[in-house]
């Protein structure tokens, strides 16, 4: 036999499986690595459809790029013996027979759960790869001029530590608050892994009664999903428009080939407690900076104005009321000496160019008056007492008596007194 044929190859192949034994510890898959041992002359090869020749690079790289993640307990694992890389030449009535740990082919499916396949005696094959796999596997090859080959394959089945496991979540949906008309929307976030079967992921209304519909089959709801991005897929549930109908309960459902992910969350008609408080806060923070700025520019205001205001404040209250209760402007209290002063210069002067209203006893008191009582009762109606001091003032009674009158007007009314002082220069 040739050297070509006597080399011995290594080829290793990782496969998982689940293992239904594990049920009290959950759905606890476990995942296996197989590897292949070719103790002897080993050759890959293909009966019609299976080919042989040139396999063994392919078989070894098909399988090197294979992380244990990536590898599923259903996932095909082949064992191949090839008649003519074993005896070195074509024999068309070259037979082939398999035994594990010495018991002949075919076995039940508690020993070992590879079987032949479409590729006939020269390939055994399996769908999921057993703890009880492991073993030696013999291919003898007979030769129809009575030549026997046989090849021994060790297959190690080794449980990965690293099991895959249901989904795990990452980011769950939160309760949300809303009102009629509102938008809400929901989100959660899961590990699912890369598996070769898509995961799957949707949202599920639960009525109180415990029964469930699809939350896509309420009105104005979508559900969008999100395809795995290294393991993590995202499930989004707007509702675009919230009617009475769709507060209540709503789950989240996330789920691979190990199981489901279920997450419960509420959409609850009214403001959340955080929300009410924030703005509350708010209202109270806008009253309070507007009732500030207001004051400040009301102060600003005033203080520019403070004259203005003054002056308005003073004719409302003080000249209006005055305008009603006065009647004169002046009083004109003289002696004799200033008569002519008085008349020829004081009381034109104030009438005529400033327009003021002056009341002379000696001119405006009308016959059959009391003239005491009629004195006092204008100099009431005056604004000012105007008296015109001169050195005969105080010899007339009259002028003393109604500078008396004026005085005492003064301290019992708003009149004012005035002295104006005459002599001769």
């Amino acid at each position: 036999m040739s050297k070509r044929f006597s080399q011995e190859y290594v080829s290793k192949t990782s496969v998982q499986r689940g293992s239904a034994a594990m049920a009290t510890k959950g759905n606890l898959y476990i995942s296996v690595m197989a590897t292949l041992l070719f103790m002897s002359t080993w050759q890959l090869c293909e009966c019609s459809a299976c080919r042989c020749s040139n396999r063994q690079v392919e078989f070894q790289k098909e399988y090197q790029d294979f992380k244990v993640d990536d590898v599923f307990a259903f996932m095909r694992s082949q064992l191949h013996c090839c008649s003519f890389a074993l005896l070195g030449y074509e024999d068309g009535n070259a037979t082939i027979e398999w035994e594990f740990n010495g018991e002949p082919s075919p076995w039940p499916k508690s020993v070992s759960t590879f079987e032949r396949q479409f590729c006939g005696h020269e390939t055994i094959q399996t769908r999921e790869v057993a703890l009880t796999d492991a073993g030696n596997y013999t291919c003898t090859v007979t030769s129809s001029n009575g030549t026997v080959v046989k090849s021994t394959i060790r297959l190690n089945v080794f449980p990965i530590t690293e099991f895959r496991d249901l989904p795990k979540p990452l980011v769950s949906p939160e309760d949300s608050f809303a009102s009629a008309g509102m938008a809400a929307n929901f989100s959660c976030r899961a590990y699912v892994g890369e598996p070769i079967i898509p995961p799957t992921g949707t949202f599920r209304r639960i009525y109180d009664n415990n029964t469930e519909i699809m939350a896509t089959d309420l009105p104005n709801v979508t559900v969008t999903l999100t395809r795995p991005n290294r393991g993590i897929m995202e499930v989004e549930m707007v509702i675009h428009e919230v009617r009475q109908e769709h507060f209540g309960r709503y789950s989240c459902d996330v789920g691979n080939v190990y199981g489901l992910l279920r997450k419960n969350v509420s959409l609850i008609d009214g403001v959340s407690e955080p929300k009410r408080m924030m703005l509350m806060y708010q209202t109270i923070f806008i009253v309070v900076s507007v009732v500030v700025v207001t004051s400040m520019l009301s102060s600003w205001l005033a203080w520019r104005l403070r004259i203005v205001l003054a002056v308005w404040w003073q004719k409302k209250t003080v000249a209006t009321a005055a305008q009603d209760k006065y009647t004169y402007d002046v009083f004109v209290i003289h002696g004799e000496t200033a008569s002519s002063w008085v008349w020829g210069v004081l009381v034109p002067v104030l009438e005529t160019t400033h327009g003021y209203a002056c009341f002379l006893p000696d001119r405006d008191l009308h016959g059959g008056e009391m003239v005491a009582d009629t004195i006092s009762a204008v100099m009431a109606t005056c604004r000012r007492v105007l008296v015109v001091t001169t050195p005969c003032l105080p010899e007339s009674r009259w002028g003393t008596w109604s500078l008396h009158s004026g005085i005492h007007s003064t301290l019992t009314s708003p009149t004012r007194i005035l002295a104006l002082k005459l002599q001769v220069i």
